[in-house]
């Protein structure tokens, strides 16, 4: 794929990029354990979720785009520590599990000024195709360029050695729901 571009989004953009995330996470392990599945009701929900995380601000969200398609996303945001909810209201079982995986990342969120990656994702049939690596070499250039921080969850083992590549060092590890989840920091490359 040597036609992929990495660039800002527009905020006319953020649709399309919530409804990639949605079809390039659906199967991750803890949606899995969270939605309970992965048919287009599950896809949906994940990709409403999305489109909230997205317009969130202030960040910056990054486009893979070949033939000015969007086929992969990622977003950064600057941080310094977020506040674990309480859970002061009967909740189905969906807001529940939902509850506890977010309890359980902002719980780890370090509480000094960093840069918060995530989410990031390459629709499926574009996978392992060196997408994701390009949006990685691209906001790491960033927070190089701001000599800050940056921090990230992930639920997939691959993944790991992927942001290895790129700095990343394992900080913790915990289950959410019988997942692995795995928290990683990097330091600015100076």
């Amino acid at each position: 794929m040597d036609d992929i571009i990495i660039q800002m989004a527009t905020i006319d953009e953020i649709p399309e990029a919530a409804h990639v995330l949605s079809f390039a996470m659906i199967d991750n392990p803890i949606h899995l354990a969270v939605y309970q599945g992965q048919g287009e009701k599950e896809r949906v929900d994940t990709e409403k979720t999305f489109f909230d995380i997205l317009n969130e601000m202030p960040s910056k969200i990054f486009l893979a785009k070949s033939s000015k398609r969007i086929i992969g996303v990622m977003r950064m945001r600057p941080c310094s520590g977020s506040e674990v909810s309480d859970n002061n209201r009967v909740m189905d079982s969906f807001e529940f599990r939902k509850f506890l995986w977010l309890n359980e990342w902002t719980r780890r969120d370090p509480k000094y000024p960093h840069w918060h990656f995530g989410p990031l994702g390459v629709l499926p049939e574009c996978q392992k195709k060196g997408v994701g690596a390009k949006l990685m070499r691209r906001v790491c250039d960033e927070v190089d360029a701001l000599k800050a921080i940056a921090y990230l969850e992930t639920d997939r083992e691959r993944n790991v050695g992927l942001y290895r590549k790129f700095g990343f060092e394992v900080v913790d590890e915990s289950m959410i729901l019988d997942v692995k989840n795995t928290y990683m920091k990097r330091d600015p490359k100076l």
